[in-house]
């Protein structure tokens, strides 16, 4: 899988991957416009161009850092995906994951999660078995880190695959 963002990517992921850094240091309410701007070596201006919030800016730092390791892995995210070196690359990412659910962003890690598992299911075809695969993968994604990372990434992998079999007795589109 190639994935070569252009600049403006570039430049979401840069802010996005400073405003977790600052949260490792400090709540939300307290990091500024312009503190996001200075650790990632840019204007303020930079900021309010490509975002309107800190939640949004982490979704893309969290989005652009699993697509990097899917292209550094070869991996072809699809339908067919199998998810256990997903779910083992996020375990690998836990305490970044637990920092953000801490700093009450649980809604960036959720909608990275739902970014990502689109293109488990074809890419945003919209059909039942879609959105019930997609719904399925964010809230076990969810429920994982709400229990602390309990299970293991195989674990979690036989949980998803257990979607699969439920997904056969649906009727198709």
């Amino acid at each position: 899988m190639e994935y070569k963002p252009g600049k403006a990517e570039r430049t979401k992921a840069q802010l996005g991957e400073a405003v977790i850094s600052l949260l490792a240091e400090m709540p939300p309410e307290r990091i500024t416009a312009e503190a996001i701007a200075e650790r990632a070596g840019m204007g303020r201006a930079t900021w309010f161009r490509h975002f309107s919030s800190k939640s949004e800016a982490a979704t893309c730092a969290l989005v652009a850092r699993w697509m990097r390791w899917a292209a550094d892995e070869a991996l072809v995210l699809g339908p067919h995906t199998d998810l256990l070196p997903f779910l083992r690359m996020v375990y690998s990412q836990r305490e970044t994951i637990a920092l953000l659910y801490a700093r009450g962003m649980r809604q960036s890690v959720m909608d990275a999660s739902a970014k990502i598992a689109e293109t488990f299911v074809g890419g945003g075809r919209t059909g039942y078995r879609e959105k019930f695969y997609l719904y399925g993968f964010v809230g076990i994604h969810d429920e994982w880190v709400e229990r602390g990372f309990a299970e293991t990434p195989e674990e979690v992998a036989a949980i998803l695959n257990g979607l699969d079999d439920l997904m056969s007795y649906m009727p198709p589109q």
